[in-house]
């Protein structure tokens, strides 16, 4: 049994005990072997006593505070490691003590302060692919450094390629700045298992679309569908796609799906109802256009749907307030004022 195994078995009534033999211990390398497997355990609370008590007894040094830090961020104590980094940061040329302050600005909510932290970490080291990623993430943000961002997570990508979580990222970045065939190559490289597969097969699947039309990508939603389930923005794309291929009760189905994920999305339910609509369940799709004209933002065009369904159910009065709604909301929808018309006369 390795340490690292062992580590997670301790009781904690012997947690005191096995500390105290730990500090007794002479060896510096013991200790911070030690500590750096409670960190990788999880168990900051005992990282932290141990490395602290290495700086009671001998001073600070690079190596533990920089291990102390990383259990305070693990611990969530941004700002001990913030006050621990400052002073160290100026000190160090490898740019990782200016990383790790970066992390926890950003986890404190000092976006700007991270922000600078990072540059300096790229600076003194151009290979950190990590900072590299953490400064194109906050790039990102300001549609105005979105291609700086790009810039950013590409070469972290370069430094570390099999890094998915950066691929994931840059995919989404490139398809935000209309870049879908850089995107679409990107994911087709991008390997990954489990739930995050899903999200790279989304990803895939809307470059397919953008590049390729919808039949390509249909298999490809299904995929991503089936391997996170609970991706609303999969079924829903996937809807999209079985609409355009004309397979009306399929993507029905879907665009149930990803509004019953994700009931707060008005654009989800409208969908939804939309297709229960094409596919002549109007018990469905006069559920989901209710629920797109309760949610904030409802515009005319659902208005309008929820008055047609009322409508065509030879509910009059209900279709004309929705109707006049839909027409107080957008007065250019021309349809809305000839089903109008037809509500009053009948």
């Amino acid at each position: 049994l390795s340490l690292h195994d062992a580590l997670p078995i301790w009781r904690k009534d012997q947690a005191q005990q096995i500390l105290e033999r730990i500090l007794a211990v002479n060896s510096v390398d013991a200790r911070l072997q030690v500590g750096r497997a409670l960190i990788e355990a999880g168990d900051y609370a005992q990282a932290i006593a141990l490395f602290e008590g290495m700086r009671a007894q001998s001073g600070s040094s690079r190596e533990v505070d920089l291990l102390l830090a990383r259990a305070y961020l693990g611990a969530r104590e941004d700002y001990k490691a913030i006050n621990l980094l400052k002073p160290a940061e100026t000190d160090d040329s490898t740019g990782e003590a200016a990383y790790l302050l970066g992390i926890a600005f950003l986890d404190a909510g000092a976006t700007e302060e991270a922000r600078v932290a990072f540059e300096d970490a790229v600076r003194k080291d151009p290979r950190n692919g990590r900072a590299l990623y953490s400064l194109g993430m906050i790039e990102s943000r300001n549609p105005d450094q979105l291609a700086v961002a790009i810039g950013h997570l590409q070469e972290a990508i370069r430094l570390e390629p099999g890094n998915s979580a950066y691929g994931i990222e840059l995919g989404k970045l490139l398809l935000q700045h209309d870049e879908a065939r850089e995107a679409l190559a990107l994911m087709q490289r991008v390997h990954v298992d489990g739930p995050a597969a899903g999200e790279r097969d989304l990803l895939l699947g809307i470059a397919q679309i953008i590049v390729n039309g919808s039949a390509q990508a249909v298999p490809t939603l299904e995929r991503a569908a089936a391997e996170n389930p609970s991706l609303a923005l999969s079924h829903n794309m996937l809807g999209f796609c079985l609409l355009a291929q004309g397979d009306m009760a399929k993507a029905a189905a879907s665009y149930g799906k990803a509004s019953d994920l994700d009931p707060g999305s008005r654009i989800f339910a409208h969908g939804a109802a939309v297709a229960f609509d094409r596919s002549n369940d109007a018990d469905r799709a006069m559920r989901y256009a209710t629920r797109a004209v309760a949610l904030p933002g409802a515009d005319g065009e659902d208005h309008y749907l929820l008055g047609k369904l009322f409508a065509k159910t030879s509910q009059q009065n209900e279709a004309i307030r929705e109707l006049n709604e839909a027409i107080a909301l957008n007065p250019d929808l021309e349809e809305a004022y000839y089903l109008l018309a037809r509500a009053y006369a009948q």
